[in-house]
């Protein structure tokens, strides 16, 4: 009867502590991955859209020295074209 317990104690103990290590990898690459310190930091976001053009928003930490679009016209996806951004970085607007 005490083997019993101990045997169902011991089973438990083990589904508890799989619970904590599956949290434990989830916390742990969430942290990891939240944290890229270079490259892009937010975005892309659209501005402002209006008939014929549109603004795009974009923040990227201060490494980045260029940044590009890529899009395509509407209805398909046969030709991109790609613009690059030319003006100053970090700048306040």
């Amino acid at each position: 009867m005490l083997q019993i317990f101990i045997f169902d104690l011991l089973i438990r103990i083990i589904h508890v502590m799989k619970k904590l290590l599956t949290l434990l990898y989830l916390l742990v690459t969430v942290a990891t991955t939240a944290q890229n310190k270079q490259g892009l930091v937010s975005g892309p976001w659209a501005g402002n859209v209006e008939l014929r053009n549109a603004t795009i928003w974009v923040e990227v930490t201060p490494e980045v020295k260029n940044v590009a679009i890529k899009f395509y016209a509407e209805g398909g996806m046969t030709q991109d074209k790609m613009v690059e951004y030319k003006g100053e970085f970090r700048q306040r607007f």
